[in-house]
């Protein structure tokens, strides 16, 4: 959907993720996903792009310490 600058997919998608990810502990994810949201309506493309990056870099960092985590064993 990102990739195809499709908008209302989109939102969908963070509608989705603004439902669950802070009831996981994922405030962070829920900010992100609140900012992308809101930049999508009317679309704001570069700010969506913007926090798309933010995303994957936060994405990354759970990765990273999901790994570190799992290795302590």
């Amino acid at each position: 959907a990102y990739l195809e600058r499709d908008s209302i997919a989109l939102r969908a998608i963070c509608h989705k993720i603004l439902g669950t990810a802070s009831s996981y502990g994922f405030d962070q994810l829920d900010e992100i996903i609140k900012n992308m949201h809101k930049n999508l309506n009317p679309v704001a493309w570069e700010k969506v792009e913007h926090e798309f990056v933010i995303l994957r870099r936060y994405i990354e960092f759970v990765k990273f310490d999901l790994k570190e985590y799992l290795l302590m064993d």
